[in-house]
């Protein structure tokens, strides 16, 4: 009779807690360890663990620079709380708007300041990939300068969130073109053809800007860029020279990085205020140009 009473649990008041008061006392574990060790006391806490249960969410989504010992779930196996893992996954300023996430490699958290915005939350790859997660509403700026993602890889994040707006370090275009809320993208290690349509109607900043290299080695069409631009920036090689009515007739900036052709003042338009060239490579020589004769270029740089 005893045995079977230790095995009821029906008549246990501790057991038998109410789901309210469950969380009160499960709010007061920190670590995630313990709150999983939680669950595991009895069957009922168990079974009934989506009733309570919340990971701490400051170790699943951690700020860019915290400290390693806060957490950072590269990878996530335990499938038994993925639901519970899912609902956690919440940012800590998820009533603040227009945040950025950094992407990255597990166990790597090399981020240069140089090419990249301030970013809010730091996330692996293999973490989205592994749970499918849905990137918050709240992020407006993706960074992915760490991480090569193919075409369909890009397609993928970006319809993650529509609400991106600013793209920093995608190498490739994808499959299905980019959304039509799409503002500014700095491409990092881009190498191929630019064809009409690629880029969405809207857009208003483009940069070839990145620590690798950015190359573009077939001339540009007209139409690629839309009449939205109004920045754009080849900060490496550009192979071949600019064809008349490629720049849009918005364009307010223009800079060049080892540009080894001549700037025909005709091809620049109207709109143009800042124009820069700069950079000097043993393997192409910079074409010096006057002061292109469009009074409205207020800052021209040469260097």
């Amino acid at each position: 009779m005893t045995h079977i009473n230790m095995n009821n649990n029906e008549s246990n008041i501790f057991v038998n807690l109410s789901h309210l008061l469950l969380n009160r006392i499960f709010s007061q574990l920190d670590s995630n360890i313990d709150r999983i060790c939680f669950t595991l006391v009895c069957k009922r806490w168990y079974n009934e663990k989506n009733k309570y249960f919340t990971f701490n969410a400051k170790s699943l989504v951690k700020p860019l620079y915290a400290d390693q010992k806060d957490g950072d779930y590269p990878l996530f196996f335990l499938n038994s709380f993925k639901d519970e893992f899912l609902k956690s996954l919440v940012f800590n300023n998820s009533h603040q708007k227009d945040c950025a996430l950094f992407i990255n490699q597990a166990n790597d958290n090399a981020f240069n300041p140089t090419f990249n915005p301030e970013v809010d939350y730091s996330m692996t790859k293999e973490t989205l990939d592994t749970l499918g997660l849905i990137i918050r509403p709240n992020i407006k700026t993706l960074v992915i300068t760490e991480v090569d993602l193919n075409e369909k890889e890009l397609e993928k994040y970006m319809t993650l969130n529509n609400n991106i707006t600013h793209i920093y370090g995608c190498s490739s275009i994808p499959v299905g073109g980019w959304p039509q809320n799409i503002k500014f993208i700095r491409f990092s290690k881009f190498s191929g053809t630019l064809i009409p349509g690629c880029f969405p109607e809207g857009i208003e900043t483009i940069e070839f800007k990145s620590a690798d290299y950015c190359t573009i080695n077939e001339p540009i069409e007209c139409g690629v860029f839309p009449s939205s631009l109004t920045s754009l920036t080849f900060f490496d090689i550009l192979h071949e020279p600019i064809a008349p009515g490629v720049l849009p007739k918005s364009l307010e900036s223009l800079e060049f990085g080892f540009y080894s052709n001549d700037i025909d003042d005709q091809l620049l338009p109207n709109t143009l205020k800042h124009l820069k060239i700069h950079g000097y490579s043993s393997s192409y020589n910079i074409v010096k140009t006057s002061q292109p004769s469009n009074s409205k270029i207020t800052a021209f740089q040469q260097y």
